[in-house]
C-alpha cells in the first residue's frame, strides 16, 4: 500500500487508524497469495473483500472462508 493510498484512507475514514489501515491491508495480501495471485495494481474497488471472501469460498470452501 502506496503512502497515496494510505492518505486516501486516511481521508475516506478519519476515525481509522494506521493499524487497522495495515492490518486491512495485510488480510487483502493474505487472502491473493491463498488464491495464488498476485493483488491487482491501482485502486481496489469498494466490494473488493467481498468479492474475494466469495473466490475464497467457491475455491477452498466454507471452512477457509472463516479463516479471513
Amino acid at each position: 500500500m502506496t503512502d497515496k493510498e494510505i492518505e486516501e484512507e486516511l481521508l475516506k475514514d478519519p476515525e481509522a487508524s494506521l493499524a487497522e489501515i495495515y492490518k486491512k491491508r495485510d488480510v487483502r495480501t493474505q487472502i491473493y497469495a491463498a488464491l495464488g495471485e498476485a493483488p491487482p495494481k491501482g485502486r481496489p474497488p469498494r466490494n473488493e473483500m467481498d468479492i474475494l471472501k466469495e473466490r475464497v469460498r467457491r475455491k477452498f470452501g466454507a471452512v477457509k472462508k472463516v479463516q479471513f
